[in-house]
């Protein structure tokens, strides 16, 4: 999920969740049987940074709906430094909070 630690939101996500757990008495077995499933699948967390294969491209679907969030995907991206194209194409929701 955080991609070997290069997307830091998923990073600080996951530490806030077994912070919080931790903090609630959640045995460590339990938390590392469950931090073992975090994932960014479509299935279980649509428009949340899911990695998709499509006809050869990598597509990343994040429902970003603030000028943060867009900054945070940016940068997750930017960790990746592919040297191929890239193309972000944010819906109107997106781009009218972007701004």
């Amino acid at each position: 999920m955080t991609f070997g630690g290069r997307i830091s939101f998923e990073v600080e996500n996951s530490l806030a969740v077994l912070g919080a757990a931790w903090a609630m008495g959640v045995s460590r077995d339990v938390m590392i049987q469950q931090a073992e499933c975090f994932a960014t699948d479509m299935a279980k967390v649509p428009g949340r940074f899911n990695i998709l294969e499509i006809h050869g491209a990598t597509v990343v679907v994040d429902y970003g709906h603030n000028a943060d969030a867009l900054r945070a995907i940016i940068g997750a991206l930017d960790a990746f430094r592919t040297p191929v194209a890239r193309r972000c194409i944010p819906s109107p929701a997106i781009a009218a909070t972007a701004t």
